[in-house]
């Protein structure tokens, strides 16, 4: 086919033999993680983090997709961010977490454990209610934090009701660090990074004919896939 697809869903009809051509890129490096300020939030996958410091720190401890009496937990061990603010990787534990939607509507922002997508939300407005769990409706915006203790520190909030605003901020020097408060004030803040998946090769192709299946092929190695 002419077109480029990437979905089962956007396959054009077969309705005679046709050739199949596969595209794709090869990773070459490895990911990094750089710190991303409010004003520069988009969708991707981003760590987030906590300097758990009352003073200026290039320490960090990402959250590990657990929860602790209502606080989000981060990991009992430091990453130092270089003066870019990229950490070249995260340790064992952390939880990259998928931000969808944009910084208007609001992200989901999710992990993927086992079969299960969990979402960020809280089970109440009041303090200390955060939880991980079935929240897809539950949106949130990403704040610049006035005066932060680290360049690029944000909070995140949610709306509720009239105008009202659940707020996620540091407020913790423990491995709680991460809070959600439901008057919407701003505490410490936190710190989000994001993922560069890092450099790609030359693009590769592969091809294959189909009569009744699509057989894609890699180095005339032939797998077969069966239409439906």
């Amino acid at each position: 086919p002419s077109d480029l697809f990437t979905t089962p869903e956007k396959a054009p009809a077969i309705k005679d033999n046709t050739t199949f051509y596969a595209v794709f890129a090869a990773a070459t490096g490895a990911p990094t993680y750089k710190l991303t300020a409010a004003d520069d939030m988009e969708a991707g996958v981003y760590a987030i983090g906590a300097i758990r410091s009352t003073s200026a720190s290039n320490d960090y401890y990402f959250a590990d997709g657990t929860v602790s009496d209502g606080d989000a937990n981060v990991a009992d061990v430091k990453v130092t961010a270089d003066e870019d603010g990229v950490i070249a990787s995260l340790p064992t534990g952390t939880k990259e977490f998928t931000f969808a939607g944009d910084n208007t509507n609001g992200f989901t922002i999710s992990f993927v454990e086992g079969e299960t997508t969990k979402y960020l939300g809280y089970t109440a407005a009041s303090n200390r209610k955060l939880a991980f769990g079935d929240y897809s409706t539950t949106k949130w915006i990403v704040d610049a934090k006035e005066n932060p203790l680290n360049e690029g520190g944000v909070t995140l909030y949610s709306p509720y009701g009239t105008d009202g605003k659940y707020r996620i901020s540091e407020n913790s020097t423990g491995t709680s660090a991460i809070r959600g408060y439901s008057g919407g004030a701003a505490y410490r803040a936190i710190y989000l990074f994001k993922k560069d998946k890092g450099s790609y090769g030359d693009y590769a192709v592969t091809c294959g004919a189909s009569s009744g299946t699509v057989k894609l092929t890699s180095g005339c190695d032939k797998s077969t896939v069966t239409l439906a």
